[in-house]
């Protein structure tokens, strides 16, 4: 395995990918092997990187034969207001583009996976992606300010920071939300799209993911929604990992 860190920003540090990569192949005489791609998002409500998401995923699809990327994108205030996340995600996958062959990636093979935060990073970007995988994603930003406003204190403050850290405004109008909410952003180019979800979310994520999908499906766009029976919202570890794998290793 190769590790490489490559860095997206002129100006923030923190912002990188970190390259998982198989290593050639040793035969000479035969044409290399091209693998699938996946750059990874993980959660953290904009205001942190879930490490252990990145960790797990990471190790998970590179065992399965991809070449494997994790993003740390931009996070909290006041560095993280939109755009800059997206503008990193966009950076990440205009390098692995720009490298497929240098890194043997197959043609249409390169996926983004992101969970929580990290799925509605990806879910805004998806366009320039051939798969999608959202999982417990946040999708609608007005629902998520209808469910924090609802809430105990704490989980509304928790809304309130990562309004605050994107959006600039704990209390921002319903315009300013319905701008950066996902359904906004599907369209004809939306790739074909896995959405995990949980049965035990508290977030209010199923009726997110139900608009999500009816959107795709006026656009034409191929998406499957996937039940995580077992798992609560987040869990990064279950079966539906290896579904995910299997999903995006199926589509042509």
């Amino acid at each position: 395995m190769i590790i490489n860190q490559i860095p997206l920003s002129d100006y923030n540090d923190s912002v990188y990918l970190t390259a998982y990569l198989h290593l050639r192949d040793s035969n000479r005489f035969e044409p290399e092997t091209t693998r699938p791609a996946v750059i990874i998002c993980p959660g953290g409500a904009y205001m942190g990187i879930n490490e252990a998401e990145a960790e797990y995923l990471s190790c998970q699809f590179l065992a399965a034969g991809f070449q494997t990327f994790v993003l740390n994108y931009t996070i909290g205030a006041p560095y993280a207001r939109f755009p800059y996340p997206i503008i990193d995600l966009e950076r990440a996958i205009d390098h692995v583009r720009a490298h497929a062959d240098s890194y043997r990636i197959t043609k249409g093979k390169i996926a983004v996976i992101g969970l929580s935060a990290g799925a509605h990073l990806a879910s805004l970007v998806s366009s320039k992606f051939d798969m999608a995988v959202l999982a417990y994603p946040i999708l609608d930003l007005n629902t998520i300010d209808a469910f924090g406003c609802r809430s105990n204190e704490s989980t509304k403050a928790m809304v309130e920071m990562m309004f605050s850290t994107i959006l600039g405004n704990t209390s921002p109008t319903t315009d300013a939300l319905a701008q950066y909410s996902s359904k906004n952003f599907v369209s004809a180019q939306t790739p074909p799209t896995l959405i995990v979800y949980s049965v035990s979310d508290d977030w209010d994520t199923l009726s997110q993911v139900h608009a999500y999908e009816k959107t795709c499906t006026e656009n034409n766009v191929s998406v499957r929604l996937m039940q995580n029976k077992f798992g609560a919202q987040g869990d990064y570890t279950g079966t539906w990992v290896q579904e995910a794998i299997n999903w995006i290793k199926s589509q042509t």
